[in-house]
């Protein structure tokens, strides 16, 4: 999740930032890199070791978790190191491969979360039906599946479509072009928020409309009562995991926007906050998942040995 670094922070429109500023920004990623790929990773064998974990919910945030690992494993080091090497910039061969790669993370994340909002939505219209299990998996490995190729092929394709010279660095801006930029945030920004917007309009509505509902289950329907507050639990989950994200990456897509459309020049210091706000959110992720969903916490527990989790966390058990 992923288009910047510490190259496009110093080095936009020739403002340079202060030598403070630059190691402020470059320690934040160096944490924000070692929380990702370390938080991320836990999350990532405990999916493995624990076929408990395998369920509808949890394949689409293994997803997530692994956009959010190669953030930290690739993204945010590329964008440390780069500044303090020879490697080239500009031309075919680096520079629009490396912005391509970054892009398509923050691609793969972005339909991930819609993805598996939409599927939140369809369980809790339908929490009292029978599923296939079998069936569902295979939708889920192709739901995921189209998610990194959209994604992917969607980072790729502008980057080398587009022929402008890189003339001062290799920025996001500067590979793409304003009217790719435009496009790009408008249908990977713009679309899939008022997207989300909407369908967790709709969640809620559903769940006003089930809680009301649990005083007539009460005593009747245990069973139904169980699954509606399951799944209920799970949305909140995950919508709070959404709500992060939009908050972590609006900012610095409209920080860059905003040039392209009234031809000012951007605050480097707001930039250098906002990229670092941005990589954030696959740091913050992992300890979501470890906090909001018991099985994942369990299992992390399990495998590496973390002391208990306080009994006072909520114990929202996504299991769809």
């Amino acid at each position: 999740m992923s288009d910047y670094n510490t190259e496009e922070v110093t080095h936009n429109d020739g403002d340079i930032l202060s030598y403070g500023v630059k190691i402020t920004f470059i320690v934040m990623e160096v944490i924000i890199a070692i929380l990702a790929v370390t938080g991320n990773l836990a999350v990532i064998i405990a999916f493995i070791k624990e076929p408990k974990l395998r369920r509808q919910t949890n394949y689409y945030i293994i997803s997530l978790v692994g956009a959010d690992f190669l953030v930290g494993a690739i993204g945010i080091p590329l964008g440390i190191i780069i500044p303090f090497t020879d490697l080239p910039l500009s031309g075919v061969s680096f520079c629009p491969a490396r912005i391509a790669l970054l892009i398509s993370f923050c691609n793969i994340s972005i339909l991930s979360l819609v993805v598996i909002s939409i599927k939140r939505f369809i369980i809790l219209q339908s929490a009292n039906e029978p599923q296939n299990d079998n069936m569902s998996t295979k939708i889920f490995f192709r739901d995921i599946s189209l998610c990194w190729i959209v994604g992917i092929v969607v980072g790729f394709i502008p980057i080398f479509a587009h022929q402008e010279p890189i003339r001062r660095s290799c920025m996001l801006n500067d590979v793409l072009g304003k009217y790719l930029v435009v496009l790009r945030f408008i249908f990977l920004i713009v679309v899939p928020v008022f997207m989300l917007s909407f369908i967790y309009f709709k969640i809620y509505r559903i769940i006003r409309s089930q809680i009301k509902s649990e005083r007539t289950l009460k005593g009747s329907k245990c069973n139904e009562l169980k699954l509606m507050r399951r799944e209920v639990r799970a949305t909140r989950t995950i919508s709070l995991i959404v709500l992060i994200f939009m908050f972590s990456w609006i900012p610095v897509h409209i920080v860059y926007i905003l040039p392209v459309i009234t031809g000012t020049s951007v605050n480097k210091n707001i930039l250098a906050f906002v990229v670092n706000l941005a990589h954030s959110n696959s740091a913050i992720n992992p300890f979501l998942y470890a906090y909001h969903m018991k099985d994942i916490r369990h299992a992390i527990i399990k495998r590496f040995a973390i002391s208990s989790v306080s009994t006072s966390v909520p114990n929202s058990y996504v299991n769809s």
